[in-house]
């Protein structure tokens, strides 16, 4: 069975790889991948939220009219705006913290109980991006091949597959790869919003872009406080472009030296670079009215306006841009999605060394089981993808892969954790402002404080407006979520606590003291080798008194095995239990609970043998009844329960 489940495992995450972390330092340097590398690895998370962000604030401002339209610049800008200066605070956390991530920050400066609630908020939006990422390119991939149209489900699901074939047979030398499809993405993005702006400006005013319908020109217009509701709306879901930001801070160890600081300017650049497009892909969503394509949009004249839009909003906005720039179905479309989809990958996949940092360090801490907290095992870290990907697959499906009802859940968990961060590293700089400094060191601190502080204020207002505009739409399922896993994760942690406390030595004498004497036990089914072997070890064991305990079900087996041991002329003691009920593994129990209670102050040690079959399935028909003993031997106190292994080659 062992051998089964193995070759099982191999089959799924292949064969254990030596880490970076085990290498002698020198060859550790050599495994570090290059700094242009690493940003664009890290900076996927970041850039891949522009395949939805320009959806999300172009879709929800057409409800509003010429108004809240008009005002989708002003929305990026703002989104944009509050991204640079919540970068600008987040960086300090990574120079104070390069290995620790957030969770490690919140739970040296505030506590156990924020660490936690921190941790789960990571593990939630980690899931989430997976799902976001995985329903994106779907969608993009169904517009694209229009003959999937209804099937984003099963669309989805395969990238899944896929995305965990690929991180499952990834090895070191590919790192090199991760850097393809950002610098790739970045490029088409810019060649297309060139392209299109050229044409902007060379347009005679024939055509209409079709990522505004026409029909909204006719939608009255909303003012008031609907309409700033509106634009609140937009701009929570605009935020979802910061999410990707956490990344940095678990793989700061993966740039080279002085990493900290690298990592610092590459998230600084990453988010220039996310900022600039986003204002660019909504300008020229809006000002594209000029945009010349053959692509008409009289078929979309007929529909009514909530018609029309439902309609555009499943084309993606980057592939109306790519429609209309250069025309459906060519190749430069193509180029376009195929570009979006690899960033949606790359950002997906890199979530999975998220979540293996996050556990490794919830294990280290006492909030998980310690075997997690082999984060470079080969298998340990399956385990957490593997339930990583079963989980985001569970968000899919019941979500029916619905790009718009995932992002209502999305930023929720991100913006937990960078409001906590940041309250976490306000903390920390009066901590250091508590010590002694000298004047250029103590206005750094107070510079640094500053920042934070109003990266904390920023953070909280926009946590406050995406809770206030998508409670109702569901950010109060991913507030469950975090809140469900939290009160697992302390729970476990409050279990460990107490365990550590009850298996803590605080008299070594007591601990270290022999026991008087041992007394042995041995379970006799029958006379046969498996049976012997054991009562073997038992008397081999220097044990004071060996008994072999039968059970007899009939007065003429109870005659058959007493006739039998007289045969073998064995020098122990032996005891039959008769029972005509056939439970024997009650009565077994009953025995060795009075023999324990007679002799108090001496050890009892049972021995009961196990046969190890050949093949997988010969342990289905061995291991019950040896488990059901177990289990009621395990039950007794200041009891041994040894198993003696026979196999069948022997």
């Amino acid at each position: 069975m062992l051998h089964f489940v193995a070759n099982m495992k191999r089959a799924v995450a292949l064969w254990p790889f030596t880490s970076h972390r085990h290498f002698t330092e020198e060859e550790s340097k050599r495994h570090i991948p290059f700094q242009r590398v690493a940003a664009a690895a890290c900076g996927a998370g970041i850039l891949s939220s522009l395949a939805y962000a320009p959806d999300q604030i172009l879709m929800t401002l057409t409800g509003g009219g010429v108004f809240s339209l008009s005002h989708s610049v002003g929305v990026a800008v703002c989104v944009a705006l509050v991204f640079t200066l919540v970068v600008m605070s987040y960086r300090h956390s990574m120079y104070a913290y390069p290995r620790g991530g957030e969770y490690e920050v919140t739970y040296t400066n505030i506590g156990p109980s924020w660490g936690i609630l921190v941790a789960a908020a990571v593990i939630i939006d980690c899931v989430l991006t997976v799902s976001v990422s995985v329903a994106s390119a779907a969608q993009y991939f169904v517009s694209l091949f229009p003959f999937l149209a209804g099937k984003h489900v099963y669309v989805a699901c395969a990238m899944l597959c896929v995305l965990a074939a690929i991180h499952a047979r990834q090895r070191h030398r590919m790192r090199a790869l991760w850097a393809i499809p950002t610098y790739f993405f970045v490029t088409i993005i810019v060649i297309l919003l060139i392209t299109g702006c050229i044409q902007l400006l060379t347009a005679s005013g024939e055509g209409v872009f079709v990522a505004v319908p026409p029909q909204i020109h006719e939608a009255p217009v909303s003012v008031g406080l609907a309409g700033y509701i509106l634009l609140l709306r937009a701009f929570s879901l605009g935020c979802t472009v910061m999410t990707g930001a956490e990344t940095f801070s678990y793989d700061v160890y993966r740039f080279p030296r002085p990493q900290s600081v690298r990592a610092a300017r590459s998230l600084s650049k990453i988010a220039a670079c996310a900022g600039l497009l986003l204002i660019a892909l909504v300008c020229v969503s809006q000002y594209g009215d000029r945009l010349i394509s053959p692509l008409t949009v009289e078929s979309s004249g007929t529909y009514p306006l909530s018609e029309a839009v439902s309609q555009k909003a499943r084309i993606p906005v980057i592939m109306q841009v790519a429609h209309r720039v250069f025309g459906p179905q060519t190749l430069g479309t193509f180029i376009v999605v195929i570009a979006t989809i690899s960033i949606l990958f790359l950002a997906a996949r890199m979530v999975f060394h998220t979540v293996t940092s996050q556990v490794s360090v919830l294990a280290l801490q006492g909030c998980m089981p310690i075997y997690w907290h082999h984060r470079y095992s080969r298998f340990s870290g399956a385990y957490a993808w593997m339930l990583l990907i079963c989980v985001a697959g569970v968000v899919v499906v019941m979500t029916q892969a619905n790009l718009a009802t995932l992002i209502h859940l999305y930023a929720v968990a991100a913006f937990i954790i960078l409001t906590v961060s940041q309250l976490a590293m306000i903390r920390y700089w009066n901590t250091q402002l508590r010590e002694r400094q000298t004047g250029g060191a103590r206005k750094q601190t107070l510079r640094s404080r500053s920042l934070n502080i109003v990266g904390f204020i920023l953070t909280s207002i926009v946590f406050v407006v995406i809770l206030a505009t998508e409670f109702i739409q569901g950010a109060w399922v991913t507030l469950a979520m975090v809140v469900f896993l939290y009160a697992i994760y302390a729970a476990y942690r409050h279990y460990h606590t107490k365990l550590e406390y009850e298996v803590n030595v605080n008299q070594w004498d007591e601990a270290c003291r022999v026991p008087n004497r041992v007394r042995a036990v041995v379970l006799i089914s029958k006379w046969d080798k498996p049976h012997m072997r054991a009562l073997a070890v038992a008397r081999a064991s220097g044990a004071v008194t060996v008994e072999a305990v039968a059970l007899a079900v009939s007065a003429t087996a109870e005659d058959l095995v007493r006739e039998q041991w007289r045969e073998l002329g064995l020098p122990v003691p032996l005891t039959i239990l008769y029972t005509s009920k056939r439970d024997m593994v009650a009565l077994l129990s009953d025995h060795i609970r009075l023999v324990r209670e007679q002799y108090p102050h001496e050890v009892l040690s049972v021995y009961f043998p196990q046969v190890i079959g050949k093949y997988w399935w010969e342990s289905i028909l061995h291991r019950r009844i040896t488990r059901a003993l177990r289990l009621a031997v395990m039950d007794i106190p200041d009891t041994v329960l040894t198993l003696v292994p026979w196999k069948r080659a022997n």
